[in-house]
């Protein structure tokens, strides 16, 4: 899209949070009001505002459930270029398209082998510690990390996560390297929070003692993880994740 660059990539994510939710309202109101209101994990999650010199602007939505692929493809067509963010005005130059999917029969194919996984948080990445005040976790944890995975498994198909696989994840997954820094991000009036930016890995300790069908199960949630996001505020461009190997 062409506008103003913003003055950092998270300065419209609230902006940019109504600009989507407007387009599958577009198509679909009731979807839109019901999404907008279930207190649970969304079956999205918006990247910061993209520039890059000499670029235009751009953002990326990830989607894990075909039906809101379709509403928001085609509220975008019924809403027109022209978008608000800030009180400033952007038009979209392209209109959005399906870069990369995924099915859930290729996110639970293979695995057999895996028992290492390095990736990395490209964008603040923190969670919530239990309790009242809600304070945030900024550095890497098995159980955080796998936590949010296998929860928003559990919300996009019949097939839950068992406890099974959260305790073997507290009993045997470690994290073997880590390499980043925090880093703060204001999310808006009295929201900031500090994340976690930069590569980590997770290894299974004696993975040959670990059943294959849970091997298998837990690549499938860090494959998942390159399109629900990690942690904490994930509509608002935090907790991007890319799997490296």
């Amino acid at each position: 899209m062409s506008g103003p660059v913003p003055a950092t990539p998270f300065q419209h994510m609230s902006g940019l949070r109504a600009v989507v939710y407007h387009w599958i309202a577009l198509a679909d109101p009731d979807t839109a009001a019901f999404l907008h209101d279930a207190n649970q994990p969304k079956p999205f999650v918006i990247s910061p505002i993209h520039h890059e010199r000499g670029a235009e602007l751009s953002f990326t939505l990830a989607i894990t459930a075909d039906w809101l692929t379709e509403l928001f493809l085609r509220g975008v067509r019924l809403g027109g270029p022209h978008i608000e963010l800030g009180r400033r005005p952007f038009r979209l130059l392209e209109m959005p398209e399906v870069v990369r999917e995924i099915d859930w029969h290729q996110l639970q194919s293979g695995g057999e082998h895996a028992y290492r996984w390095r990736l990395r948080l490209l964008t603040p990445t923190a969670h919530h510690a239990a309790g009242a005040l809600r304070k945030a976790v900024p550095l890497p944890s098995p159980e955080n990390y796998f936590g949010t995975w296998l929860s928003r498994w559990s919300l996009l198909t019949d097939q839950p996560a068992n406890l099974a696989l959260r305790q073997l994840v507290e009993d045997r997954v470690i994290v073997s390297d880590c390499s980043g820094a925090t880093k703060r991000v204001e999310l808006g009036k009295e929201r900031v929070f500090v994340g976690f930016v930069g590569d980590v890995t997770f290894e299974i300790r004696r993975p040959g003692e670990v059943p294959y069908a849970h091997r298998q199960a837990l690549n499938a949630a860090v494959r998942l993880s390159e399109f629900c996001g990690t942690g904490v505020e994930t509509l608002s461009g935090m907790g991007q994740t890319m799997l490296l190997e």
